[in-house]
């Protein structure tokens, strides 16, 4: 009784003598406090008085974060309104770890990972904000597969869908930025498609390993027409395809195979847009030139992907499919020498 009564005096002392920034981080303090003390002792009503003046904290933070957008006149992240926010979600860990009730920890710990989330996506800008959302959403995916936490998990998908948003509108309406691939943006995007190449190795769940497997493939086709150029887009694209028919095959999943033949889809119209110009572009040497090389390529991993397939049709079609193209191929390439381009 004692010290729920000393409780409420330091609290009402508090709300009278400070306010803002300052106020918020006291109040989160003291639930902390309040938390460990109650786990110490064993005290369901002090565990009790925590939980209020976390969901008070909490209530604050949603309105400095979601409700109300509050102008923030300080540049960079490290500031203190940030720090402030900051220092509240850790609060919100450390209350998490003090639990002993399951329910409990999962509701402080998704309280913390969104809080996190909308910061970041308040200071932070660019690579770095597509970073920390990627690097946020594979600790929380990690740890409800720790937990075996299927709500955790379902957050990372949360956090994952939100890093999405961010990455793709860069990978479809951006431009390249110095040397290809080895530049700030995209070694950001491959940071973040890794992540989701480990979620998508490491989940046990069927659909979502196909969900996370198509964010992949689409992140890496983007992520190759953006930083190359058209002929080396279409060799990569075409070493893309050949590999997930070779991922589809190892795992046996027709949903993935239906990716690469979507894939290879894909390439045959591009195939056949080039081939179909190639003929009137002048002052091309003919065979030897990026275009036909890379046209050859393709040709070349249809073959191989068409001794992959387990399935005699999918090998018929795309065996023909090569012989076609090859056939196109040499027509094209031969023009140009009638031309007298060679």
């Amino acid at each position: 009784t004692h010290l729920l009564v000393g409780v409420l005096y330091f609290t009402i002392a508090l709300a009278r003598h400070l306010d803002g920034d300052v106020l918020l981080f006291a109040l989160a303090t003291e639930a902390m406090v309040l938390h460990l003390i109650a786990r110490r002792l064993n005290d369901q009503v002090v565990e009790v008085v925590g939980h209020s003046l976390s969901g008070l904290t909490i209530i604050w933070m949603i309105y400095r974060l979601g409700v109300v957008t509050i102008p923030y006149q300080n540049e960079g992240f490290i500031d203190g309104q940030t720090l402030t926010d900051l220092w509240v979600i850790a609060s919100y860990v450390i209350c998490a770890v003090a639990q002993k009730n399951r329910d409990v920890v999962r509701s402080y710990g998704l309280v913390a990972a969104a809080g996190l989330a909308a910061v970041v996506l308040r200071e932070l800008q660019g690579d770095l904000e597509l970073l920390a959302l990627a690097v946020e959403a594979g600790v929380v995916f990690v740890l409800g597969q720790v937990r075996n936490d299927r709500v955790f998990r379902i957050g990372a998908h949360i956090l994952f869908a939100i890093a999405l948003s961010v990455m793709f509108p860069r990978l479809l309406e951006a431009e390249p930025s110095g040397t290809p691939i080895l530049n700030q943006s995209a070694l950001t995007d491959l940071c973040c498609i890794a992540v989701l190449t480990m979620v998508a190795i490491v989940t046990r769940e069927l659909i979502v390993r196909r969900v996370y497997c198509l964010a992949v493939i689409a992140a890496v086709a983007a992520l190759t027409v953006r930083e190359f150029d058209q002929s080396v887009q279409v060799a990569m694209l075409a070493f893309e395809a050949g590999a997930v028919a070779v991922l589809a095959r190892s795992v046996r999943d027709g949903v993935i195979r239906v990716y690469a033949h979507a894939f290879f889809v894909l390439l045959v119209a591009i195939m056949w847009e080039r081939l179909t110009y190639a003929g009137s572009i002048s002052g091309v040497i003919p065979v030897a030139n990026s275009a036909a090389i890379a046209n050859l390529w393709v040709i070349g991993v249809t073959v191989v992907t068409s001794r992959v397939m387990t399935d005699k049709r999918e090998r018929i079609i795309y065996a023909s499919a090569a012989h076609l193209a090859f056939l196109g191929w040499l027509a094209s390439e031969l023009s140009r020498m009638t031309n007298g381009q060679g």
